[in-house]
């Protein structure tokens, strides 16, 4: 064996690798033998699925599952754990209160586990006597992954450890290549076009690979003698990063070590319904252009490309012809707006067969979220983040609020389920935006909720993080790595993703403090979510207008309802069926004047609307609430492309459940 790649707890169990499958297709083409180890599945046999899945979801940057590990990866290391884990399920509680006691216990179990699996791992990589192991980190991978590489080289000091992925991106990647020394390599950026020739290097060097012999966006052995290279046009860190310019002779991703790590997973495969992950783009077209001020996914990798459409069409076939998963999410940060005009007709015409998710921008147009669902994309990522304007600007989304209003209804018309956040708590925001939203939020409770509630967190490549100044803000590594790493507070900075205002930080310390500081409209914003959550999801309420014999019908069950059923006709019809577009008012008004109607008459229409919760005015527009009939029923929980884990515990509900 040339190459173990290994991913690590606490990647998605249910999901493929993208990275592994495409390094091992390269490696193959090569003539390298490899092979993939998901040990995320092995590590969730272990313990269980729920337990996994409970350490997986907390946040990155209360680095929980980066603590379950980092006693293997740091054997000397001895924080003070208990004020670790007070620390940390006091950050917790302040947005999501947990029973302490049963977290504890739980945590400490799966730290007890782990010190026994990366033991049994390394030894069942090194049964086929690889020449290199590597380990791709993203996110909550990179302790574990460290843990790995460490006791492998302990057994096996022959052995060339590698480490990639998004948690070695420029700076962080140097620092890991700098402050542990049992691995020998570390790429920063993107492997596809390095990984064959480095390979060949460490067939033929090992660990000696000279520096003027090693890939651009590499660190090996010889730059802790001689000093680390330098890239000063690549932002404020000036740290070299690989990357590609097309994707367009990438191979198909190897897949068959997943689907054989899962068939033979006996106490857990029948709890995942597995999904496939693919590759069209990479980096962000609107990140490129302008780009949302906290966002860091892609790094310094965040030009646009995306493969030729009858590739990426040809690529999705094979795969399903191979392991037979329909279930396909993209991993693409964006969806390419040409895809809309090529991939997906080419989808639809080959009769739709995958349940499809891709990340959109949120300001498309009602016929794009048709070409979608027609092509089987019925699960989304959208960045709506916010329902207001003025939030919206400072977050440069390049869209407006009315805009993402009018995407949750398509969204709800034609059946694609939505995942999305509400963010708050922005550097010079103000409650009244929010209160604005407060306001009319009652009145979209037949829409898709969002799926979560959360302030602003600051992370690296941001904005924020790049101009801290600008935003009067004083940016440190999220306090709970400093009782996972024993590195110091200046290392830290570099290494980390995730980031704390050292202000802002002060309030997650208590409950208490927290919940008497905290701006009041935020907490009524969080109240009002979770009750159009109850009202979308449990008690499923609608807002539906269909044409009957001429009328135009609108049936409403909302608690803001006025009239369980609205029939309109002549020029409140038409007033209605063109607010529906959401046109400025002004200009909706002047267009029905020139027609002959009178003002009067029009803006008479128009407050009964209002006054009966059926529209609203926002930036300008005059937008209709209710949802063209008849609607296509969302998918269930179950059919979610990425993949679904149903824990043995609560089986038989999901099975039950219709959402």
């Amino acid at each position: 064996m040339i190459f173990s790649l290994v991913t690590m707890p606490y990647s998605r169990i249910e999901l493929t690798s993208v990275a592994l499958g495409l390094l091992q297709s390269h490696l193959n083409r090569a003539g390298f033998e490899s092979k993939s180890y998901y040990a995320n599945i092995l590590f969730a046999e272990k313990i269980g699925t729920l337990p996994y899945t409970r350490v997986s979801l907390f946040r990155p940057r209360l680095a929980i599952a980066d603590w379950t590990f980092s006693h293997i990866a740091f054997p000397d290391f001895s924080p003070d754990h208990d004020e670790y884990l007070n620390h940390v399920m006091t950050m917790n509680e302040v947005y999501t209160p947990v029973d302490r006691r049963k977290l504890e216990d739980l945590l400490w179990s799966v730290r007890k586990d782990a010190q026994e699996f990366i033991e049994e791992l390394a030894c069942r990589i090194l049964e086929n006597n690889p020449r290199i192991v590597g380990c791709s980190s993203t996110f909550c991978q990179h302790v574990p992954s460290l843990a790995l590489l460490r006791r492998i080289k302990d057994l096996s000091s022959d052995v060339i450890t590698i480490i990639g992925g998004a948690n070695c991106e420029t700076i962080m990647g140097l620092s890991t290549h700098r402050l542990f020394e049992w691995v020998d390599y570390v790429v920063s950026g993107e492997a596809d076009e390095l990984i064959i020739p480095l390979t060949k290097n460490i067939l033929d060097m090992g660990s000696q690979i000279p520096s003027d012999e090693l890939p651009w966006g590499v660190f090996g052995p010889v730059h802790r003698q001689i000093g680390y290279p330098i890239a000063p046009d690549n932002g404020y860190e000036g740290v070299p990063r690989a990357s590609v310019t097309s994707m367009d002779d990438y191979p198909t991703p190897d897949y068959q070590d997943f689907v054989e790590t899962l068939n033979s997973a006996a106490t857990i495969r029948d709890q995942i319904v597995p999904g496939m992950t693919v590759e069209s783009s990479r980096g962000c077209w609107w990140g490129q252009r302008k780009g949302c001020v906290f966002c860091g996914f892609n790094g310094k990798g965040m030009k646009f490309r995306s493969k030729d459409p009858e590739k990426f069409v040809a690529e999705l076939a094979e795969l399903h012809g191979l392991y037979g998963i329909d279930g396909i999410e993209t991993v693409d940060n964006i969806l390419d707006m040409n895809y809309l005009k090529t991939v997906l007709p080419m989808i639809k015409q080959a009769g739709s067969p995958y349940r499809l998710y891709y990340e959109i921008k949120s300001n498309l147009q009602r016929r794009h979220v048709q070409i979608l669902r027609e092509a089987g994309v019925i699960w989304v990522q959208t960045g709506i983040e916010s329902l207001n304007t003025n939030v919206l600007n400072l977050m440069n989304k390049g869209c407006k609020a009315y805009q993402n209003i009018q995407l949750l209804k398509w969204l709800r018309e034609f059946g694609i389920r939505v995942h999305w956040n509400l963010l708050y708590d922005f550097p010079g925001d103000k409650d009244e935006w929010y209160q604005e939203m407060v306001d009319f939020i009652p009145l979209l409770s037949h829409l898709q909720s969002p799926v979560k509630v959360a302030p602003l967190e600051f992370c690296r490549f941001s904005r924020y993080h790049e101009n801290q100044r600008v935003y009067d803000l004083k940016l440190r590594s999220s306090t709970p790595f400093k009782y996972v790493y024993p590195v110091a507070q200046k290392d830290l900075n570099d290494l980390v993703y995730f980031f704390e205002d050292e202000v802002r930080s002060v309030n997650e310390l208590n409950p208490v403090i927290a919940f008497f500081t905290a701006r009041e409209v935020f907490k009524t914003l969080r109240r009002q979510v979770q009750d159009w959550r109850d009202l979308f999801w449990q008690e499923q309420v609608k807002l539906l207008m269909e044409i009957i014999d001429d009328e135009l019908v609108i049936y409403d069950t909302r608690p803001v309802a006025t009239s369980e059923c609205h029939r309109f006709s002549g020029l409140k019809k038409e007033i209605y069926f063109a607010a529906d577009r959401a046109p400025e008012k002004d200009a909706m008004i002047m267009e029905f004047s020139r027609q002959g109607f009178s003002t009067h008459d029009i803006e008479a229409i128009c407050k009964e609307l209002l006054d009966d919760n059926l529209a609203i005015e926002i930036d300008g527009r005059f937008l209709a609430l209710a949802v063209r009939g008849p609607v296509r029923e969302l998918p269930t929980v179950v059919e979610y492309p990425g993949g679904v884990v149903i824990h043995k515990e609560y089986a038989h509900l999901v099975r039950q459940a219709a959402r």
